[in-house]
């Protein structure tokens, strides 16, 4: 986490139709998506990831995501 680099925000739905931002951050030392932190969430996307089409990328998001909820 602390050779990655921030790439943005995503913002995902919660029960009551609000929303929960999560930091997304991108490292070229990961192979694969890592949903880290308990209180501070983050996901973090190998390099990589970071050119898939915007389809593929949330459909990866969305897996992390249920991680963290």
């Amino acid at each position: 986490l602390r050779q990655s680099l921030p790439f943005g925000r995503k913002s995902f739905p919660l029960w009551g139709g609000r929303k929960r931002n999560i930091p997304l951050r991108v490292s070229d030392r990961i192979t694969t998506p890592v949903s880290f932190g308990f209180f501070h969430s983050s996901i973090i996307l190998p390099k990589e990831m970071t050119r898939e089409g915007s389809l593929m990328q949330d459909a990866i998001l969305y897996h992390e995501w249920i991680h963290i909820r």
